[in-house]
């Protein structure tokens, strides 16, 4: 991870609908803590335990690449690996 990442773990999601909160919750919410002079544009990745990978080298391989979605088609947004 870079100076500027972070990982999120959520043990145990009721469902994709409880995931999808949280990221625009998050989406919604980074910009804000930053002050108004400064520009943030959160992009999320979001990948899922098993279907995405069954140890924390695919996984965060998974979410990189889901975050790179995000990142190339404008940021400030969040994606799934797929």
């Amino acid at each position: 991870m870079g100076g500027d990442e972070f990982l999120i773990y959520l043990p145990h999601p009721k469902d994709i609908q409880e995931i999808e909160e949280c990221a625009k919750k998050l989406v919604a919410a980074i910009p804000g803590l930053v002050g108004p002079k400064i520009k943030v544009s959160p992009s999320i990745g979001i990948a899922l335990y098993p279907q995405d990978g069954e140890d924390f080298t695919s996984l965060y391989h998974h979410v990189d690449k889901a975050l790179y979605k995000v990142k190339d088609s404008g940021k400030n947004n969040y994606a799934f690996y797929k």
